[in-house]
């Protein structure tokens, strides 16, 4: 789980620069999801699924994610910050079962 704050007045434009870039489909997550919270403005939630912790790994350590890293710090400059947080699945339900 990935989480940015931005100023609140660039939250579309990383939505968008998510979108054009296609950063959630390059990570090659089982599954990855953009989240906002309009109570908290600027905040934005990234939530990834990977298959295993090599994986997971593999996005960590991809060229690709640093190109990301650096044109997201661009595009929001100087009032942007991120906390990452690695979660295990202990239960999970599905409602397409």
């Amino acid at each position: 789980m990935l989480t940015l704050h931005v100023s609140p007045d660039r939250v579309d434009d990383v939505v968008d620069f998510y979108r054009r870039e296609r950063v959630l489909e390059a990570a090659h997550a089982s599954a990855a999801e953009l989240l906002i919270d309009p109570a908290e403005p600027g905040t934005i939630v990234v939530t990834a699924w990977w298959g295993d912790a090599e994986a997971y790994d593999a996005w960590r350590q991809s060229s690709q994610r640093a190109v990301f890293e650096r044109g997201l710090a661009d595009l929001v400059g100087d009032v942007f910050s991120a906390d990452a947080r690695e979660l295990t699945v202990v239960h999970r339900t599905r409602a397409d079962r």
